[in-house]
């Protein structure tokens, strides 16, 4: 049988195998799966349309397994399966393991993509935060590049620890992020607010005026 119009079968994985030959299919007549998925995002009566207005990139280094969080296998034998119990979640047949009980009260708030992997078996950072091992410039940087010029009154890309070895990259100094090493610590200052020894607080008022002069 062959579908054509919007795919409407999603659920925790995604598309299924079915909807993908489906989709292929419809290919041969001038529908492709590009075109499905931009029909399934148009605006529609009574669809709320969204926009995202930030996005948390949390990146764990020596982190635990997935076998620990989101995929225990309990159904492998135990020398693959994680060590801990498994819990249900808010998504009906996906189950976390029994450490992320809160995480998994949220399933349904959130997409888990159990797919993605790369080739390298270092404890590098790169892969994960850059797309590649080729260099070193993160997403919130490229989003920062992509958004310049837009006003806020957040900076636009915060980065929690330690950058390890990551950041504005090939972009340059000025997308770096706002780098906290410590947020843990109340009382660290943050030193891209603190003013260098050589600079008083009138000086830094004066270079402020002489700005506002240059850009009028």
């Amino acid at each position: 049988m062959m579908r054509l119009g919007v795919i409407r079968q999603r659920d925790c994985q995604g598309l299924h195998r079915r909807d993908f030959l489906q989709v292929g299919g419809a290919g041969l007549l001038g529908l492709t799966l590009a075109d499905a998925f931009r029909a399934d995002a148009a605006p529609r009566p009574g669809r709320r349309q969204q926009t995202a207005k930030a996005c948390i990139l949390l990146y764990l280094a020596g982190g635990p397994s997935q076998f620990e969080t989101f995929d225990p296998k309990p159904q492998a034998p135990a020398s693959i399966r994680g060590p801990w119990g498994v819990i249900p979640t808010t998504v009906p047949g996906v189950r976390f393991s029994e450490l992320v009980p809160m995480l998994a009260r949220q399933a349904d708030q959130f997409a888990l993509l159990r797919a993605l992997h790369h080739t390298q078996s270092l404890h590098h950072p790169w892969p994960m935060m850059t797309g590649t091992m080729q260099q070193t410039t993160t997403y919130g940087a490229a989003v920062t590049f992509l958004k310049r010029g837009s006003a806020g009154d957040l900076p636009p890309y915060v980065h929690l620890g330690a950058k390890l070895s990551v950041g504005a990259g090939t972009l340059g100094a000025g997308f770096e992020p706002l780098e906290i090493r410590d947020p843990t610590n109340a009382q660290a200052a943050l030193e891209h607010f603190t003013l260098a020894r050589d600079i008083s607080p009138h000086r830094l008022e004066g270079r402020a005026a002489l700005l506002k002069d240059v850009d009028r």
